[in-house]
């Protein structure tokens, strides 16, 4: 079957429905049932992320000791990405998924013995392996999208996607900081793990994904290095994916999130009050995924400029959010910079998925993670360096915001430059 026979019969058009409506996405099957076992999944992470952050805060005080979570939860990400963006180009989308997610809930159970044994070594191996078939999962998940919605559908896909994450942030850090508090880490854990199998019966039900047809130039060309190389002949789609990695600098405020539930709910309430300020940031970025797509031109310099506002909202929410004196007041701020965080996600996202080939998605995305990941490790390991040293939360706060400042005059400066 040609490549074009295979997106016609994976896409077609629904009846009597808007091209770009998200009712129009979701009548489509295959698309469907990728967004549900993506929700799904979801919802289990951050039943995972407030658990694993009460684990380690109560085996150690060391700030670096929390950040090195967020280290251990992107590193690995960028460690595979030369392996899983070949692998994207080469094999069935759908087989890597499901092997994605059968490998995460044996991760998560790894996660629960290092519970039942104390030991923060298991935890970074544990978080080592899930995040590794994460870094094959995202790319994979990102390169389907355009298999299996027609071509004005993206934005709404994308749209989708990223205010579905926001919600199971907002639903799963709430609902895992009360059962973390209320069950303990061992529930929240085989919640977890539980929804990574739920998410591999939706994916099971689509069919197979394969990239463009091979031929023995195509197969000349499918290594990561071929990919590197179509980056630097295309600066226009390098310049894409830069944006996340951008939103990366300031996102590193996320590490402190863990460490203000405590400092406002002490050692008795850090659960619940962590798991407010990830739902609080998640509402925002619900917001700042759905809501532009109603004002934005659906246009390449409409999206960019879109970028560009979205960089600036976080510049001035995390740097109000510094100056704040209430536990409200710094949820407030949490939740407005996530507005502009998903704005950015999900326009830089739509972006690259209609500017690049396709038969370089695999590796572009890959690229793109790996990058992002890179850059949040060394991040969040500096704003745990920083409280560490004796800087306030308030403090490294306002740096997130600065960073956020630079990552929005870069991207003004790449859009007068196109």
């Amino acid at each position: 079957m040609s490549t074009s026979t295979a997106e016609a019969t994976l896409n077609p058009e629904p009846p009597e429905m808007s091209a770009d409506g998200y009712r129009a996405v979701l009548s489509r099957p295959h698309f469907r049932n990728l967004y549900l076992g993506e929700v799904v999944s979801l919802l289990g992470d951050w039943f995972n992320t407030v658990a694993v952050y009460t684990l380690v805060q109560a085996a150690t005080d060391r700030a670096a000791a929390v950040s090195a979570v967020l280290v251990v939860r992107t590193l690995p990400t960028f460690l595979v990405s030369p392996i899983a963006g070949p692998l994207v180009d080469r094999f069935d989308r759908r087989t890597l998924l499901l092997v994605a997610d059968v490998a995460r809930a044996v991760a998560v159970l790894g996660l629960l013995m290092a519970y039942r044994s104390q030991s923060l070594p298991l935890v970074y191996a544990a978080l080592t392996l899930l995040m590794v078939f994460t870094g094959l999962a995202i790319p994979a998940k990102n390169a389907t999208v355009p298999m299996v919605v027609g071509p004005g559908q993206l934005s709404a896909a994308n749209a989708l996607a990223g205010g579905s994450w926001s919600v199971m942030l907002a639903l799963g850090a709430a609902l895992g900081g009360v059962v973390t508090e209320a069950l303990g880490v061992q529930a929240a854990l085989l919640v977890d793990a539980a929804t990574y199998l739920v998410s591999f019966a939706f994916l099971s039900r689509l069919p197979r994904l394969l990239p463009p047809a091979e031929t023995a130039e195509s197969k000349a060309r499918a290594g990561f290095k071929a990919g590197i190389g179509y980056l630097w002949r295309t600066p226009k789609v390098a310049a894409l994916v830069a944006l996340k990695p951008l939103l990366a600098l300031p996102m590193a405020a996320v590490a402190l999130i863990p460490l203000f539930g405590k400092a406002y709910g002490g050692a008795a309430a850090a659960a619940g009050f962590t798991g407010a300020l990830f739902a609080a940031r998640g509402l925002g970025a619900l917001v700042g995924a759905l809501g532009p797509r109603t004002f934005v031109p659906d246009s390449a310099a409409g999206l960019r400029r879109a970028v560009v506002v979205g960089f600036l909202t976080m510049a001035v929410a995390y740097l109000a959010a510094s100056t704040a004196e209430s536990f409200v007041g710094v949820a407030l701020g949490f939740a407005v910079a996530a507005m502009g965080s998903g704005t950015v996600w999900v326009f830089s996202g739509t972006l690259l998925q209609r500017e690049a080939d396709g038969a370089f998605h695999g590796r572009v995305f890959a690229t793109e993670l790996g990058i992002m990941t890179l850059v949040i490790s060394g991040t969040s390991m500096l704003v745990g360096g920083a409280v560490d040293a004796g800087f306030t939360l308030s403090q490294v706060l306002a740096g997130a915001g600065a960073a956020a400042g630079v990552a929005a005059t870069l991207a003004a400066a790449g859009n007068l430059r196109r």
